[in-house]
């Protein structure tokens, strides 16, 4: 059967739409008076004209028509085609990542200048080779197994590959293998993307490695700071003890007449006791564990502060209690337990209010007092660097900020901000 598309239907349809246009013009003149010659041969190929188009048309110019428009519309959409698999090629072979197409049974069709610059492989070098090449002999058989039962199967396969490049170099790489699936369902090639990670795994190797690190030398400090701690309770502590109570045994019995050397007594009591409390919380916060303990350790101190002095504490604390180095805990309360001495001794007050504040990434400790407060702008500080400035360096030192607000007769409020990150 000739099909519509072929030249031999065009020829068929002219010479049979001739015959047919003659006949039909002959059977025409056949019916008209004898003319002369002249004038029949005009009408004869006016009239073959008139039928024989007809035919021509729709049997022959028509299909034909369409066939062309049909051949156009397939050389556009294989231009489009073309044009669209020259990009996306271009794209492949400037990529950042290294691609390689290879057959069903593994060998590359096509690499990309990343492949190269990756492997230290030129392209004509891999064409045509297994990527085994590049096997480093770190991963065993199962694992080469495992990943062609999964692309075998029509499955993505994505994992992390140490390779070997042309110069014996090992590099890590994160690996995405795709089956190209055909119309029948088969397995026709593969598509291998991977991205050098080396860098990455390094980095983060040496990340695992410090945290390790700074595990270890924190137990270590820590271990170290029971150490301190148990051998000053028995030294310097029960030194400080024997003191505190022989000189409230002299001040109770009434020992010296001289109002002189009572008075000085008194005054080496109140010292004894105060290093007693210093030594009592350094103590605290040497064995202090984690941050968690932070609050517990604040609470405990006011307590004691509360027994001996005239003001009433309200103490609070709000929020997750968040990470904080040994060292950051010990100088914030070294800091704490300066403003609460400092109002003890001068702020003559009857209420202090104390509230520490967790957040994600900072800590806040607030702290209000109603005591007589003080001129911000002509105040001297009595006790030289164990004043303000004793508190500013040490919140400086932690990165933190130090905000304090008062003026006479209406208080102090004291806030400070330490952030959590840097330990």
């Amino acid at each position: 059967m000739i099909k519509l598309s072929t030249p031999f239907r065009f020829v068929a349809i002219i010479i049979i739409g001739l015959f047919v246009s003659e006949v039909i013009v002959m059977g025409v003149i056949g019916t008209m008076d004898t003319m002369p010659y002249l004038r029949l041969s005009i009408i004869d190929a006016t009239l073959m004209i008139l039928f024989a188009t007809p035919f021509l048309y729709f049997f022959s110019l028509r299909p034909l028509l369409k066939v062309i428009a049909e051949r156009e519309a397939e050389i556009t959409q294989r231009r489009q085609t073309e044009s669209q698999l020259r990009i996306q090629t271009k794209a492949l072979e400037t990529a950042a990542n290294g691609v390689i197409v290879t057959d069903r049974d593994g060998n590359i069709l096509w690499a990309n200048r990343a492949f190269a610059n990756l492997t230290g492989y030129s392209i004509p070098e891999v064409l045509g080779k297994s990527p085994k090449l590049l096997n480093s002999g770190v991963h065993g058989p199962e694992f080469y197994k495992s990943l062609w039962e999964t692309i075998l199967s029509g499955n993505v396969w994505h994992g992390e590959v140490t390779n070997r490049r042309k110069d014996r170099t090992l590099y890590i790489d994160e690996q995405t293998i795709t089956p190209v699936i055909n119309s029948d369902g088969e397995i026709e090639n593969f598509i291998a993307i991977q991205q050098d990670i080396t860098e990455r795994k390094r980095a983060e190797a040496a990340g695992r490695e410090h945290d390790r690190k700074t595990k270890l030398l924190t137990q270590t400090i820590h271990t170290m700071q029971l150490d301190i701690a148990r051998d000053l309770h028995d030294t310097v502590g029960q030194n400080i003890s024997y003191l505190r109570m022989k000189l409230e045994y002299m001040l109770d019995k009434e020992l010296f007449t001289d109002s002189e050397i009572a008075q000085e007594i008194k005054r080496m009591s109140q010292v004894a006791n105060e290093s007693f409390d210093l030594m009592r919380g350094t103590l605290a916060v040497l064995q202090s564990d984690d941050s968690s303990d932070l609050s517990d350790l604040f609470a405990r101190y006011v307590s004691r502060i509360e027994e001996r002095s005239t003001f009433k504490v309200d103490f609070s604390s709000r929020g997750e209690p968040r990470p904080l180095s040994p060292k950051r805990m010990r100088q914030l309360f070294y800091v704490y337990r300066e403003i609460l001495n400092n109002i003890e001794k001068h702020a003559r007050a009857s209420k202090v209010s104390i509230e520490i504040v967790w957040s994600e990434d900072c800590l806040a400790l607030i702290v209000f007092d109603d005591g007589c407060g003080f001129d911000m702008i002509n105040f001297v500080q009595p006790g030289g660097h164990y004043g303000l400035r004793f508190m500013r360096e040490r919140i400086e030192m932690l990165d933190g900020t130090l905000a304090i607000t008062s003026a006479p007769d209406s208080g102090t409020n004291i806030l400070i901000n330490l952030p959590i990150g840097s330990q």
